[in-house]
């Protein structure tokens, strides 16, 4: 309903635009009501209530009422008071009164839409601001876990940082491609999944011949799940980028998401050295684990043509 304030003209119109209008779509209609003759019935009053309702709600009150003083002087030009006037007073003035609550009705939903067009502004708004906040302040963590990771002499400590700064990332990139709709807020995936691969893909280049690729369907679904799936797509990548490709050997992942009527397919896929018989669990694998199954999917994992290839597969209802 509110995309109608598009095609409606903005307010206050001139008075004189205003009334002009109002009084020619009168005479267009009464035009009709006279090519219809006996068809319109004794007074044709239901003629006159689309013009008195579109002044009403283009304009504002004063032009409804203005449109329902002229249909209803027209409609008494054409009368024969010599013969039943009672009746054709009662018929005026019950035509005034309807018309006159059709008015107020009408200017009343142009005011609503208008109100809830704003509503929905300072919502966009307000949603705008809030993204920025959070992911100022997660930026700000990510810095200060990135000094503390430089700080340790530890390399188990300082990789485990290092993975902490990715994951911090990762969300801080959810709020770049979000979106409010009307019944939440949506993540594009094309282009969340490409920047969250290309960080990635970055942190390689001129040290590494690794590419991370992302061929994804243009798919928008909810913010929440968007950043499940982007921790998701973080861990499988960076574990592939870790084992995939020992001894400085290069080589290719894959990211992959497709969506059908029931479901999304995400897959992750490598061409280095295969799947690992032995799969040990650690921090990043329990965490994919867990996420697949908040977001009620599953999960497996395979020998490729070369390599290794994990997918996953989510309901399109919890996405």
């Amino acid at each position: 309903m509110e995309s109608l304030l598009k095609f409606l003209p903005a307010r206050p119109q001139p008075v004189l635009v205003r009334y002009s209008a109002s009084a020619v779509m009168v005479l267009v209609f009464f035009a009709f009501h006279l090519g219809a003759g006996q068809a319109a019935g004794n007074y044709g009053f239901i003629l006159f209530i689309p013009p008195i309702m579109v002044a009403a709600v283009l304009f504002d009150r004063g032009s409804g009422f203005f449109a329902t003083a002229l249909s209803a002087v027209l409609v008494a030009v054409l009368l024969d008071w010599r013969a039943y006037p009672v009746n054709h007073v009662a018929a005026l003035t019950l035509f005034v009164c309807v018309s006159l609550f059709v008015v107020i009705v009408g200017e009343g939903m142009r005011k609503a839409l208008e109100r809830s067009a704003a509503a929905r502004e300072d919502l966009e708004l307000l949603m705008e601001e809030q993204g920025h906040r959070i992911k100022n302040d997660l930026a700000i963590a990510s810095a200060l876990i990135a000094l503390q990771a430089r700080a340790q002499s530890d390399t188990a400590v300082r990789t485990a940082l290092e993975s902490a700064v990715a994951r911090v990332h990762v969300l801080a990139k959810g709020y770049d491609h979000l979106r409010v709709t009307e019944r939440d807020q949506a993540t594009d995936m094309t282009s969340y999944l490409g920047e969250v691969c290309w960080k990635l893909g970055e942190g390689l280049r001129g040290v590494r011949p690794i590419a991370v690729e992302v061929d994804a369907d243009r798919v928008e679904i909810r913010s929440q799940m968007a950043t499940r799936i982007g921790l998701i797509v973080n861990e499988l990548v960076t574990n592939a980028l870790k084992h995939a490709f020992p001894d400085e050997r290069g080589g290719t992942v894959s990211v992959r998401m497709r969506r059908n009527a029931d479901e999304l397919t995400l897959t992750v896929e490598d061409d280095g050295i295969g799947c690992s018989d032995a799969l040990t669990e650690g921090l990043g694998s329990r965490l994919v684990r867990l996420l697949v199954q908040q977001l009620r999917g599953h999960m497996t994992r395979e020998l490729a043509k070369s390599g290794c290839r994990v997918t996953i597969v989510i309901p399109v209802a919890a996405a």
